[in-house]
């Protein structure tokens, strides 16, 4: 049993670090198959919030049931559709996989991206700079391979810098960097983030990519996480709940 699970653990730090950059291609499917095939109840909770994914609603209830919110809702029309599926739940602090596709113009439109909403306070696109030290967000982002290549060596010392100087062409993006990330796993006293970042540039529509970093726990975050760990509420049980 130590053996095996000595090796889950590798096989997982494996494939986050040789999978720092996940590209989707979405643009090939029409709006009739996207989405088409109901997604089942998921529901995740913490220490004073359940969320639950269902008939097209991520809906939020405080723990003792006596308010609710819809924090998102599918949207589907003859020419536009949104879907939005639970990605991570960390505290108060909820990540989604938003997924939009429209119809227009020479050739239909798609984006795809990551969301965050501060559930106390309904702040939505919350940065990752209220939750983490700047200083660390931006260190572990230049340590980043697909980064550096999109900084061409430019000299950055602040998040808002970086995304003004980062340039990943058509196939990445940039501009969302502060806010389109969710909770992927934990590793030691440190907690993986996952950016996801829309494409570049319309002639690359729909393409999809995922930046991976590792980050100090901070104080504040640590119970949060232990609990969203055991209640496999981060992005890596999430995914994998839906492949099955």
């Amino acid at each position: 049993m130590a053996t095996s699970c000595g090796l889950k653990s590798l096989l997982t730090l494996m494939a986050f670090a040789i999978a720092n950059i996940i590209a989707f291609d979405l643009s090939a499917q029409p709006i009739a198959q996207r989405g088409s095939t109901p997604v089942a109840a998921l529901t995740r909770s913490s220490l004073s919030w359940t969320v639950e994914q269902t008939r097209g609603k991520v809906i939020v209830t405080t723990a003792n049931g006596q308010s609710a919110f819809t924090a998102f809702a599918d949207k589907r029309t003859d020419t536009e559709e949104t879907h939005y599926e639970i990605a991570s739940l960390v505290g108060d602090v909820l990540s989604v996989r938003e997924r939009s596709s429209w119809e227009g113009g020479a050739h239909p439109g798609h984006l795809s991206r990551l969301r965050t909403m501060r559930l106390t306070t309904r702040e939505l696109d919350l940065p990752i700079t209220a939750l983490f030290p700047e200083r660390n967000v931006v260190a572990a982002l230049l340590r980043d391979t697909v980064v550096a290549t999109a900084l061409k060596g430019a000299p950055v010392a602040t998040l808002a810098a970086l995304i003004e100087a980062a340039d990943g062409g058509c196939e990445i993006g940039f501009d969302e960097l502060a806010t389109s990330f969710a909770f992927h796993h934990l590793r030691g006293d440190q907690v993986a983030i996952r950016f996801g970042l829309p494409h570049g540039c319309e002639a690359m529509r729909g393409r999809y990519t995922e930046i991976g970093i590792y980050l100090p726990i901070p104080l504040a975050l640590r119970e949060a996480l232990v609990q969203s760990q055991q209640r496999r509420q981060l992005m890596q049980t999430t995914q994998s709940a839906r492949r099955r």
